[in-house]
């Protein structure tokens, strides 16, 4: 018998202990989620309606309802003929009892027969005291087409806090042209099914747990292995005093989950690292760095287990002259590193070279926004979400308490740095300006290091600018990381410039006609040229760095959103700004105006 090559031996370990993705509350649910229309879907029903039962009893329909045959048989579902005079609802009569904090969904079938209009899905909420409370309902469209389409949607997520019924609403806008089926309805609470997948989660956890150690310890001896075997095996006994204490919490439990969050990440980042080790692609000792797709469906954040990419030692990016370029990377430490630090080379080819100064690096901030971000801005309910938001050079500008959900800004007064709050959940009132002076905002002109808690992404920003002169070819350099000074490892970085320019943009309807990016843009100088910490006032070089960024960005007609009286109506301050619009690279394009 042959013996199985050590290559070979590692990946089969690592697929044994990396099988399974970290399994959170939120990824539970997710999964019971997707099997919402499987022939054995999860969870309790809370309320079920095929229309078999030949009538509209349990609902309080408008005119415009009926029963009809199912196209194509057996049985009924419900129609809708929508009207000129009025809305034609369907509405539950009876409120459906939910507890709060259980995930809750809702399926439904539909198909239109004449039209283009899709139903609406309403949900009203509704507190012990049967009573609507503020914000009252939330509606979305459903998924439609002339043959029957699957519609599930997490009605949870728009739970008010003082939810504990609620009431399903289907409805036809007004004068919409359309004839929609509708049927297979189902009110679905998961949290059965989330907790079954979480009990399941503590034992392979474990086993997960073991396949690692044995997966290192097949590893050959080198000192960054032997660096990378240390730092496992301490992981590795907190990781099992972390599965004794969840053992001891109730199965599937909130608490139990989240016990298990953090062993779960440490699990899949270390068997990452055991892959990279095997296959010689991991040459730091402290470190992994992920390269990220930096355009993603997936939000980074601090505790992220599934990152949109793998750990790697190089990033590639291919660019035309004169184009901007995003790459992502994400930091993440074992044990963590104080005061980390990147700089990159100069990018050097047998074309010649692309400066340091070409790349731009900054810090994925995560903060807390309220409402119902990342979504939109309207206020939902009383809730933070924390967002991968903001690029800046100072990791410290904004200070962020994950365990508070609370931020802090810093201001830069002549007399020292001080710290604000700025998480008050009101509304924004836009009409309030705060000016520079009593409000100074300053990031650091160049990036300063920041700390890499144990255990917690921290994501890196690179933007690059290839200068328009730039030849084609491959042209390569180098990311540095360091900590408190003192190299931790490096990234390298490779950069193929094609050898043609990005075409001027064109309609899709004539590839002819010309194509104008624009956006909204509401910037004017302030009179008294103090400008504001706002969307609107600016002072003189605020107004300048807008325009400038918008304009090497591609955006060459923004839509100026400029007050009549203050603009328009003052024909010097127009020409100030039609002036600076063009000393900004404006000239020779359409000017917008609204």
């Amino acid at each position: 018998m042959r013996a199985i090559p050590l290559a070979l031996l590692l990946a089969l370990l690592l697929a044994l202990a990396t099988q399974a993705s970290a399994l959170t509350a939120d990824r539970a649910r997710d999964q019971a989620f997707s099997r919402l229309w499987d022939r054995d879907p999860p969870g309790d029903l809370l309320f079920s309606e095929d229309f078999e039962g030949g009538n509209l009893d349990r609902w309080n329909p408008d005119p415009g309802w009926t029963l009809v045959d199912r196209p194509g048989g057996p049985g009924e579902c419900a129609q809708v003929v929508s009207t000129e005079d009025q809305i034609q609802d369907l509405v539950l009569k009876a409120p459906l009892t939910i507890v709060p904090g259980h995930p809750v969904a809702v399926c439904w079938r539909t198909r239109l027969t004449t039209g283009s209009q899709p139903l609406f899905l309403r949900v009203d909420f509704f507190g012990e005291d049967g009573k609507q409370g503020a914000p009252y309902a939330r509606q979305e469209l459903s998924r439609s087409g002339p043959e029957w389409t699957d519609n599930v949607m997490l009605v949870s997520d728009w739970f008010p806090d003082y939810a504990r019924a609620i009431t399903i609403w289907f409805h036809e806008a007004e004068k919409a042209g359309t004839t929609s089926l509708l049927d297979d309805i189902r009110v679905v609470d998961l949290q059965p099914a989330v907790t079954a997948l979480l009990q399941a989660e503590l034992p392979a956890l474990r086993a997960r747990a073991g396949q690692l150690a044995t997966a290192l310890g097949k590893l050959p001896a080198s000192p960054v292995i032997d660096a990378w075997k240390t730092v496992a095996a301490k992981r590795l006994a907190w990781i099992r005093e972390q599965l004794d204490a969840a053992a001891k919490l109730e199965p599937g439990s909130g608490d139990a989950a989240r016990v298990l969050a953090e062993p779960s990440v440490y699990l899949q980042r270390l068997g990452d690292a055991v892959a990279a080790l095997g296959q010689k692609k991991l040459s730091t000792t402290r470190v992994l760095a992920y390269a990220t797709r930096p355009i993603s469906s997936t939000m980074i954040l601090p505790h992220t287990a599934e990152l949109p990419g793998g750990p790697a030692e190089r990033v590639t990016l291919a660019a035309c002259p004169g184009e901007y370029e995003p790459a992502s990377l994400v930091l993440w430490s074992p044990d963590g590193l104080p005061a980390v630090g990147a700089t990159a080379s100069d990018l050097k080819g047998p074309a010649g070279s692309i400066p340091a100064a070409n790349l731009d690096l900054k810090w994925v901030k995560c903060w807390y926004q309220g409402g119902n971000a990342p979504y939109g801005i309207g206020v939902v309910r009383d809730r933070k979400a924390l967002i991968p938001e903001l690029l800046v050079n100072d990791p410290d500008l904004v200070r962020v308490d994950l365990a508070a959900q609370h931020n802090e800004l810093k201001l830069s007064f002549p007399a020292g740095a001080r710290y604000v709050p700025i998480d008050d959940p009101q509304p924004v009132n836009w009409g309030g300006r705060l000016k520079l002076d009593e409000f100074p905002v300053k990031d650091s002109p160049t990036l300063l290091p920041a700390d890499l808690p144990a255990g917690l992404n921290q994501q890196l920003w690179l933007t690059l600018k290839v200068p328009d002169s730039a030849k084609a070819g491959r042209y390569e350099g180098r990311l540095q990381l360091m900590s408190e000074g003192r190299p931790v490892g490096s990234v390298a970085l490779a950069v193929d410039v094609l050898p043609f320019a990005l075409a001027e943009p064109r309609t899709h309807h004539d590839p002819a006609a010309e194509f104008t990016y624009s956006l909204y843009y509401w910037g004017w100088l302030d009179p008294a040229g103090q400008g504001s910490i706002s969307y609107d006032r600016k002072s003189e070089p605020q107004f300048r760095a807008e325009l400038r960024y918008m304009r090497e960005r591609g955006i060459v007609a923004p839509c100026m959103i400029w007050p009549a009286p203050m603009v328009y109506g003052d024909e010097t301050a127009f020409r100030r700004h039609l002036q600076l619009a063009k000393e900004e690279g404006f000239a020779g394009h359409p000017l917008v105006f609204g």
